[in-house]
């Protein structure tokens, strides 16, 4: 008999919703614990709708207040943390690591029974320099922003706990995670737009590699983790199946809408010295309003390819990775 309990956070978001169904083939209903967040935005309702379907009951939660967090289940052998503040726009990310400690206050102190999975970021890399190598295993982590330091934050605090506590801890950085109905202004959504409103960028030769992942293989991989356990010590998994430049993108988008694509080759004369000075613009962001310090971060990362990584992490016995190019149609049609 299966005696698993599994707790998990952000089970309505873009990733939880296609997570929970997958765990139905493993699990009953009665094992799995699902928390949402307490806003009542379109997304959220979307994903709720999801859990609804499959008769997956769940509570309203806010990380930062604790008191929402009382009662929740002590006795999960294991925990998917996908709760966060993942909206790069913003300007509080305090609840990927205040409120991954709220939680752990709330379901702790956890034992060698517990098996935590938390999803991180590729963002912690988003100042790295060593951009002629993908990221790999040993590549140290530099955020360059508030959002990618909370995500560090977090799992410092996590592996200090796992240390302490004992409990079994896996740290999945994801990169550039896509599908169908992501939440709004993601990264597919502007790219699509760009394209139907036929702005020049579609155009342009964008140099920077950026690493991407399918969202229904990040929820195979996780629904699949949720089965390890006897691990001896933390693990780090990188979430990447594929890297590609801007260009490359805008190119299967085109195809995809039966558009004609040409692309306009800028000179490196011109890629290397914004690619500079995109790079030390960016130690302004204490005194750069949000909106203009949000662009110079987002074009650092497109074209020096600080997310250029492709790993085996997200694979699942049996099934094959989803690429890009493959996949685009489902999304945009």
């Amino acid at each position: 008999m299966n005696t698993q309990r599994i707790l998990v956070t952000g089970a309505s978001g873009f990733i939880g919703r296609r997570l929970v169904p997958m765990l139905l083939k493993t699990y009953s209903k009665e094992q799995i614990f699902c928390v949402v967040h307490e806003k009542d935005s379109p997304h959220e309702l979307l994903g709720r709708s999801v859990l609804d379907a499959h008769g997956i009951s769940y509570r309203k939660i806010e990380l930062l207040n604790p008191d929402s967090l009382i009662g929740l289940p002590t006795d999960s052998t294991t925990v998917i943390h996908l709760a966060a503040s993942t909206d790069t726009d913003g300007n509080d990310f305090s609840a990927n690591d205040v409120g991954t400690r709220n939680l752990l206050a709330a379901i702790g102190p956890l034992t060698a029974n517990t098996h935590f999975i938390f999803a991180s970021s590729a963002a912690v890399y988003a100042g790295r320099t060593d951009l002629h190598m993908p990221i790999r295993y040993d590549t140290p982590p530099r955020p360059n922003n508030e959002y990618g330091r909370s995500k560090l934050r977090a799992e410092e605090f996590l592996l200090d706990r796992a240390q302490q506590e004992g409990f079994q801890l896996t740290v999945t950085r994801f990169n550039t995670v896509y599908g169908p109905a992501p939440r709004s202004n993601s990264l597919l959504d502007v790219l699509k737009n760009h394209v139907l409103g036929g702005s020049v960028l579609v155009r342009l030769n964008w140099p920077g590699l950026i690493g991407i992942v399918h969202v229904e293989d990040v929820g195979k991989k996780l629904a699949e983790l949720a089965t390890s356990s006897g691990m001896s010590r933390p693990q780090m998994l990188i979430f990447s199946t594929e890297s590609l430049t801007l260009a490359e993108m805008y190119e299967s988008i085109c195809t995809t809408l039966n558009r004609p694509y040409r692309r306009l080759n800028l000179p490196s004369l011109l890629w290397t010295p914004l690619s500079f000075a995109l790079r030390y613009s960016l130690v302004f962001e204490k005194i750069l309003p949000t909106n203009i310090f949000n662009i110079l971060w987002r074009g650092n990362l497109v074209v020096r390819g600080v997310f250029n990584g492709e790993t085996d992490d997200v694979r699942v016995a049996g099934s094959e990775p989803r690429m890009f190019a493959e996949s685009i149609k489902e999304i945009l049609i």
